[in-house]
């Protein structure tokens, strides 16, 4: 029996580039054993420490560019040509002149409705770069019915090209009932009493401005609540506007941002949660959401893009763009027991119908039907 050589593009492993490295590290991870399909990873050579991670049984190649934009033209296709590869598995943009076809996971094309959410040369490259490999991939996968459509309509590539393996969560996130652990990680984060929790890099599209302008009306026009905003997330772009709003902001005592916070830490945080509010403009998946359900927190989040296909009837749906809707979302999770209640029954059920296993088992699927 023939044996095929997949590489895997595994660069984002070790940039904390949220929903991109827990998507390509859990499908790794999760591949099933097959004789006849061999992987390759490549790997981004500030983490070379990383390849570990994977064990054994997959060949590792570190690239020796630092610089992504020589990375991605010149040795990425060198690579290729020396590693003879039958298929390459990339996120979002493959080399011009791969040798081999080529798999595409295209999250989300927010870049293409909101421009201006993105740096202009960032804009400029998503655009180019991602529609080409969109055109020349063998299969493009996606993580959302909602991306799918999307894709078809902006790019006009045919139905059939894009198959749906929706993402998961990784199996800490839980309900923990470890009251220690819960105040270490509180502490270390100086957060003090009950908190609203938010995850997202600090980013336009995350709508953090408008989340901040929701939660200072919650605490203006009920003053029982005391519950602080805790914000998950790095430094990633545009991000002044936020900074901008928590000048003079009212409640800036009780608004933490935690900057990163490693994997392990994340499930603790959210299961010390009143609620986790996800109020983005566009996402391709939104796993946030999820991460928030699976571990016992009733969820709001928005009512565009793939985020209601998501959450099913699991969330309170708000209008991202309507602060009252924001803050009246968090309003009634806060104020009535029963919906409290059952959001958070919903979202423990719901979050158990995603599995990482299902996703890479599809995956292969799609490698499977272009190599036999």
């Amino acid at each position: 029996m023939k044996t095929y050589r997949i590489g895997i593009d595994a660069q984002a492993v070790g940039t904390n580039l949220s929903g991109n490295e827990i998507y390509i590290r859990n499908v790794i991870n999760h591949l099933p054993e097959d004789s006849s399909l061999n992987y390759s990873l490549f790997l981004n050579p500030k983490f070379n420490y990383l390849g570990d991670d994977f064990g054994s049984k997959y060949e590792r190649t570190f690239f020796k560019t630092k610089n992504p934009f020589i990375r991605l033209p010149l040795e990425f296709p060198y690579l290729l040509l020396k590693n003879k590869l039958d298929l390459l598995h990339v996120q979002y943009t493959a080399p011009m002149m791969a040798n081999c076809p080529i798999v595409s996971t295209i999250h989300d094309i927010s870049y293409e409705h909101y421009p201006e959410l993105f740096t202009k040369k960032e804009a400029t490259f998503l655009h180019y770069g991602i529609k080409n490999t969109a055109k020349r991939a063998a299969k493009i996968i996606t993580v959302s019915e909602y991306s799918k459509q999307d894709i078809v309509e902006t790019y006009h590539i045919p139905e059939e090209k894009i198959i749906v393996t929706y993402n998961s969560i990784d199996e800490s996130f839980k309900v923990i009932d470890d009251q220690e652990r819960m105040n270490d990680i509180k502490r270390k984060y100086e957060i003090d009493g009950d908190y609203i929790l938010a995850v997202g890099n600090l980013q336009p599209r995350k709508n953090i401005p408008r989340l901040l302008e929701a939660y200072k009306r919650l605490r203006l026009e009920n003053k029982n609540r005391k519950e602080k905003l805790v914000i998950v997330g790095k430094k990633a772009w545009l991000y002044s506007d936020i900074f901008k709003k928590l000048e003079g902001f009212e409640y800036i005592q009780d608004v933490i941002l935690t900057g990163y916070v490693p994997q392990e830490e994340l499930p603790v945080l959210y299961n010390g949660a009143k609620l986790f509010v996800y109020p983005s403009l566009f996402e391709g998946f939104g796993l946030p959401v999820l991460e928030a359900m699976a571990c016992g927190v009733p969820v709001v989040t928005s009512n565009v893009s793939s985020l209601p296909e998501v959450s099913g009837d699991a969330a309170i749906l708000i209008d991202p763009y309507q602060v009252d809707e924001i803050g009246n979302g968090m309003y009634q999770l806060l104020n009535q027991s029963s919906l409290y209640e059952e959001c958070r029954a919903k979202g423990l059920e719901r979050a158990k119908q995603f599995s990482w296993r299902k996703t890479a088992e599809k995956t292969v699927d799609v490698y499977r039907s272009i190599l036999f």
